[in-house]
């Protein structure tokens, strides 16, 4: 591990302890392969069952503090199991260690919960440490990655990180093992391939191929290249082959090929380092949460390469469990569930049905991506509301100057195969009490509807069900609710609901069911026939609202409000107009007399909506309307979303000309009073005089 994971420059030390402590090296600058070699020398090679985890950490103190320098700032790393059973105690140190502003973090070995050695967990927290969790001494897998964890600098420059490509052990039982990793063209820099064994296990032959044809190769005998030089060594009693990849890797598939002379278990490691130092690598960020509404913890996993986040790629979770077992989990980024956006670069999955024991938990996360699945997001476009410009006094529309581009498009990029391996912070779970359920399915957030047929009343709906517990499993039963009224009446589900608000019944259902949901990532499809609908002739929005429930009763929190436009009584087409670009139609409906429109309406000064469409002007001459006032919709007939802006045009207006202008926008313009009311979507600007 210090050979080929602590990072150049770094300084470092060693103290022994058991029934004592003592110092086996004071601070050295590790530069050289040799400065490696000469500390790994030092490194006791048999452990004791005395354990004074206070005076080793007090020894670590002096070592800091050798030559007058301040301990400010060190870190002192614990391998220890955490049962402590000789004084020093820690909690007998705790003020004076804490007091020195050190970072205490510790590598446990073996699950043990209570005693003194909370006095260990406590100084990790109160000093900002963070500790690793190995179920087994032996795993030399999962040391190496706890190893490489501690020792990551945190400046924030991630071209010095040492990332993981490829982490995993492998039972040899006889023959040759032959297996490849991608490099990828943001790393390549201080490139390692490392194969280790257990003690007592026979030497291994190992040959490196890279993607050019170049070949090293390891054995008992020595290390040999056909490429002219040697990049190989071995650390002597430690059962370590490592070869150092000399400059840049080169980017593609670098093979090995593992001989043993008999059955062995082999540790792989391999590793390497941004390409250079204006090229930010491919990296995974985890980190855990609780979810807003519960205690569930929530494991997510940012994949990026620098700021841009990278979907598409398959994330696993291993989780070691207090009873050394391990579960395999999927992280998803799917936008149900624990994941709060779809392809947004962050995965995610509840822990509910992995954390049922009390105690230590350790984490190891594998990010990989091959073909063209994964893609990077390039589009950096902030998504918080923008001030597309305002309507003056003329009519005239004023532009905000830094507007966006004329053109959105999706600039995401494919990425080239690539694989990531890291081993986060534990954590503790206290919570397994094996009493009644009371986690909640988790929040519907993708809920969509749509009118299934123009001037019918059937609605299509559309949502990834949840689980039965948070995002495991499924629910029990489905309840929803509708209004054409305001949709913050669905806010309010309880006793005191408005009175507009609608009660979804099971017969109401042509397709789906409230009594059979699906598996939690599975996609619920239902066409409904709403009840209660207008009758007078025009356009109206209905919205709509789900929750789940499971079997003892557990109530998710109501779901996003899905809102869709519901249209009573046929349009009538009165204007077309087509270009290569696209086509678009002119629909004008009349609406009843008795809707609302000022009795002595002024001059219009034009109207300002949004639609998404190119550079068009359409002339509609001649268009005069005294007696009704008109609902005029927009549709663009060759879109894959069709945009649909409704509006109503002020009593007695005389349209002459309406003109598209490449610019999008979300703007609101009343010009007559109560007689012009428009909603709308992003678009151009789109102006009616």
């Amino acid at each position: 591990m210090i050979m080929n994971y602590l990072p150049s420059g770094s300084r470092i030390g060693i103290v022994e302890f058991s029934s004592n402590a003592d110092i086996l090296s004071y601070l050295k600058t590790i530069e050289t392969q040799n400065d490696r070699e000469d500390f790994v020398n030092l490194l006791p090679t048999i452990t004791q069952d005395f354990t004074s985890i206070g005076d080793g950490l007090l020894k670590g103190i002096e070592v800091l503090e050798y030559g007058g320098e301040s301990a400010a700032g060190g870190n002192l790393i614990v391998l220890v199991d955490g049962k402590e059973n000789e004084p020093n105690f820690v909690d007998m140190m705790f003020d004076s260690i804490v007091g020195k502003g050190v970072h205490v973090s510790t590598i446990y070995y073996d699950e043990t919960d209570g005693g003194r050695e909370k006095g260990l967990q406590q100084l990790i927290t109160e000093t900002g440490g963070k500790w690793v969790f190995v179920a087994d001494e032996n795993d030399l897998n999962s040391l190496t990655n706890a190893f490489i964890t501690m020792v990551q600098p945190e400046d924030g420059d991630t071209t010095a990180q040492v990332l993981t490509i490829e982490s995993y052990e492998v039972s040899i039982p006889s023959g040759a093992y032959q297996s490849s990793v991608y490099l990828d063209q943001t790393i390549g820099k201080n490139t390692v391939f490392s194969f280790s064994w257990n003690s007592g296990n026979p030497d291994l032959s190992v040959r490196l191929q890279s993607p050019d044809g170049c070949e090293f190769t390891h054995s008992s005998i020595g290390p040999t290249s056909n490429c002219g030089n040697t990049v190989s060594s071995e650390a002597k009693g430690f059962n370590t082959i490592s070869f150092n990849i000399s400059g840049i890797a080169k980017e593609g598939n670098w093979k090995y090929i593992i001989e043993p002379s008999f059955g062995s278990k082999v540790n792989i490691q391999i590793s390497s380092s941004a390409a250079d130092q204006d090229v930010e690598p491919i990296m995974i960020t985890p980190f855990l949460t609780t979810s807003e509404s519960s205690s569930v913890k929530v494991l997510r996993a940012k994949v990026s390469k620098g700021l841009l986040p990278i979907a598409g790629v398959n994330v696993v979770a291993k989780i070691s469990k207090p009873d050394k077992s391990v579960v395999t989990i999927d992280l998803l980024d799917n936008g149900a569930g624990a994941d709060q956006k779809m392809d947004d670069g962050i995965y995610s999955k509840s822990l509910t049905d992995i954390t049922t024991i009390n105690g230590r938990y350790s984490v190891k996360i594998e990010a990989t991506a091959s073909g063209t699945s994964a893609k990077i997001n390039g589009n950096t476009m902030s998504f918080a509301n923008y001030n597309y410009g305002v309507v003056l006094d003329d009519g005239s529309v004023k532009l905000n100057p830094n507007g966006l581009p004329d053109s959105v498009e999706s600039n995401s990029i494919s990425v080239t195969e690539f694989s990531r391996s890291l081993s986060m912070v534990g954590f503790t779970h206290s919570g397994a009490s094996g009493g009644p359920d009371n986690i909640s399915p988790c929040k519907i957030i993708d809920l969509e509807i749509k009118q299934a047929t123009e001037s019918t009343n059937k609605i299509d709906i559309l949502f990834t069900a949840p689980g039965n517990d948070y995002d495991v499993g499924n629910a029990f039963y489905y309840e929803m609710f509708y209004t054409f009224e305001a949709s913050t009446d669905l806010l309010n589900l309880g006793q005191s609901r408005n009175e507009t608000t609608r009660v979804v019944l099971e017969d109401d259902f042509l397709q789906g069911s409230l009594k059979s949901p699906k598996k939690f990532g599975e996609i619920e499809t239902m066409r409904l026939a709403l009840v209660s609908v207008p009758t007078i002739e025009g356009f109206y929005t209905v919205s709509l609202v789900v929750r789940s429930a499971d079997l003892e009763g557990n109530v998710s929190p109501i779901s996003n409000i899905a809102a869709t436009e519901y249209v009573v009584g046929k349009p009538v087409v009165i204007a077309t107009s087509t270009n290569s670009v696209f086509s678009t139609s002119i629909k004008v409906t009349p609406v009843s007399k008795s809707t609302s429109i000022p009795s002595k309406p002024e001059p219009s000064n034009g109207l300002i909506i949004g639609l998404s469409v190119s550079i068009v002007i359409i002339v509609i001459s001649g268009m005069k309307h005294t007696n009704d006032n008109l609902i005029i919709k927009q549709m663009i007939t060759n879109s894959p979303k069709q945009t649909n802006l409704p509006m109503k045009l002020p009593y007695n207006s005389n349209i002459t000309k309406m003109s598209i202008m490449p610019r999008r926008f979300l703007l609101v313009h009343q010009t007559v009073g109560e007689g012009v009311q428009v909603s709308s979507k992003c678009g151009s600007l789109f102006k009616i005089e």
